[in-house]
C-alpha cells in the first residue's frame, strides 16, 4: 500500500467493497486510515496499529483518510494483507479486530527491534487472531547483517536466514 504521496486535494478512499472467505491485516507506517464496516464497526487505525478483518461469510466496508487529514499533504505507507480462510471457516460469522500499536508484542535481541503483528512466535503471541499458523513480524536492525528466523518447515521451503 504505497508509499504513495497526496495533496491536500487528494485522499485515500476506498469506497464499500465485499469481501468473502478471507481476513484481511492492515498495518500502517504513517498517517491514518478510517474503516467502516456492515458489522457496525467504525475504528481509526494509526501507525503501528493493526485491523484485522476476517470476511468469512461476507461483510462490507470502506476505508477512507479521516476528516483532519483531508485537507492536507500525506503520504501512505502500509501494508495490507489478504490472506484465504481455511476452507472450513469460510462460511464463519464476519469479524474484526483493531490493535492498537501498544498492545503489539515487541523485544530487543542481539541488536535486533522485534515486533510480533500477528500470529504466534518465537515465544511471543500477538493480540491479533489468525486461523492458520502464520505469523507477521516485524524486524529492524541499525546495520546490516543476517538473522536466522528459525528452521521451522514452511510448506516446500525452509527458512534458515534472512539477510537484512
Amino acid at each position: 500500500m504505497g508509499p504513495v504521496k497526496l495533496n491536500e486535494r487528494e485522499n485515500f478512499d476506498v469506497l464499500p467493497q465485499p469481501h468473502i472467505g478471507l481476513s484481511t491485516l492492515t498495518f500502517l507506517f504513517e498517517n491514518s486510515i478510517m474503516h467502516r464496516d456492515t458489522p457496525g464497526n467504525a475504528v481509526e487505525i494509526k501507525p503501528g496499529g493493526v485491523n484485522w478483518m476476517t470476511a468469512g461469510k461476507g461483510i462490507v466496508h470502506s476505508e477512507r483518510t479521516p476528516g483532519y487529514l483531508r485537507h492536507s499533504d500525506k503520504t501512505m505507507p502500509g501494508l495490507q494483507i489478504w490472506m484465504a480462510l481455511p476452507k472450513e471457516l469460510e462460511q464463519m460469522e464476519p469479524e474484526f479486530f483493531h490493535i492498537d500499536a501498544k498492545q503489539i508484542p515487541g523485544w530487543t535481541q542481539d541488536q535486533l527491534q522485534f515486533k510480533l503483528i500477528a500470529g504466534e512466535a518465537f515465544g511471543h503471541q500477538s493480540a491479533v487472531p489468525v486461523y492458520s499458523e502464520l505469523f507477521m513480524i516485524e524486524i529492524k536492525s541499525s546495520q546490516r547483517q543476517t538473522v536466522n528466523i528459525g528452521h521451522k518447515l514452511y510448506g516446500e521451503a525452509q527458512m534458515d536466514g534472512a539477510d537484512i
